[in-house]
């Protein structure tokens, strides 16, 4: 037990600056001019609380960090989530989802910045800002 919370410990510390570092990153990749892309719609569904393992190898909590399952987008891509004039800026850090006709897995915390809590599932419209280079 105590080599668990050590583990998931240490991973928080590793991890949460790369994200935040991913979210907090000014403006789009070169040649990526995000206000010209239009917006494109899909629909989201979110994570549970908690701490998850994800595709990319990282340790994430569902809590305290914005990011997102995507199903092909890769690793380290910046998107713009919208949903009711509300807005999140999130990274992708796993695959997902695998529930037909759902394009995107937000974390707890990014779900709830677009107010996407309750109802667990919604239609959403966003924009790739820029695309990682994954791993």
């Amino acid at each position: 037990m105590k080599k668990l919370f050590l583990f998931l410990l240490l991973s928080l510390f590793l991890v949460y600056p790369t994200l935040a570092a991913a979210v907090s990153s000014g403006g789009a990749s070169p040649g990526v001019k995000p206000k010209s892309q239009p917006l494109r719609s899909g629909v989201a569904s979110m994570y549970g609380p908690g701490i998850f393992q994800t595709a990319s190898g990282r340790t994430v909590d569902s809590d305290r960090h914005r990011f997102t399952a995507h199903k092909t987008l890769p690793f380290g891509s910046r998107v713009l989530i919208q949903r009711g004039g509300k807005r999140v800026v999130v990274v992708v850090v796993d695959r997902g989802p695998y529930i037909s006709g759902r394009d995107w897995d937000l974390s707890y915390r990014a779900a709830s910045k677009i107010g996407l809590l309750q109802a667990g599932v919604g239609h959403v419209r966003y924009r790739v800002l820029s695309r990682g280079r994954g791993l």
